[in-house]
């Protein structure tokens, strides 16, 4: 039995090797396959990143759009509220507090900045509220303008006050 298997074998041996050459096209081929599998995957990667960015940003630009919606709210609510005896001013302060933290922990440093200078104006106006000259509140409304205009231009609107 052994004898046969040799000689088929030997026999096809023979012939393959005398047959068959290295074939480049077919070597280009598989080369070809793995490449475009790889770029395929490369590009598919790309664009998943990308999306997942936009759609983070997308969230981020509106969370922060209502922390600073909240925090302007509460500062005018506070101020607007300030003569008012009936107005629970512990409660208002609590809330532009609350609201200036998260602008704190969100905003860029321009509105950072001009956040700053708002409730510097608020501490201000509450420090001297039997004193509040109409300069306290000249510069409460400028802060607040330029505050809206840092919010503005960091989330892309190009309106201004």
């Amino acid at each position: 039995m052994f004898p046969l298997v040799f000689s088929a074998v030997e026999s096809i041996g023979a012939e393959s090797v005398a047959h068959h050459r290295i074939d480049i096209v077919a070597i280009f081929g598989i080369i070809g396959t793995l490449a475009g599998t790889l770029v395929g995957t490369g590009a598919t990667l790309w664009i998943q990143t990308t999306q997942r960015r936009y759609q983070d940003r997308t969230r981020f630009h509106e969370r922060r759009l209502n922390i600073y919606a909240d925090f302007t709210g509460a500062c005018n609510v506070l101020i607007g509220n300030l003569d008012n005896p009936a107005t629970q001013f512990d409660e208002k302060l609590g809330g532009v507090v609350r609201t200036y933290e998260l602008v704190r922990l969100v905003a860029s440093p321009p509105v950072w900045a001009a956040a700053m200078r708002v409730h510097s104006s608020i501490l201000t106006i509450i420090k001297t509220r039997s004193k509040v000259g109409d300069e306290d509140w000249v510069r409460f409304n400028a802060e607040m303008a330029a505050l809206c205009n840092a919010i503005r231009t960091e989330l892309g609107t190009a309106t201004s006050l």
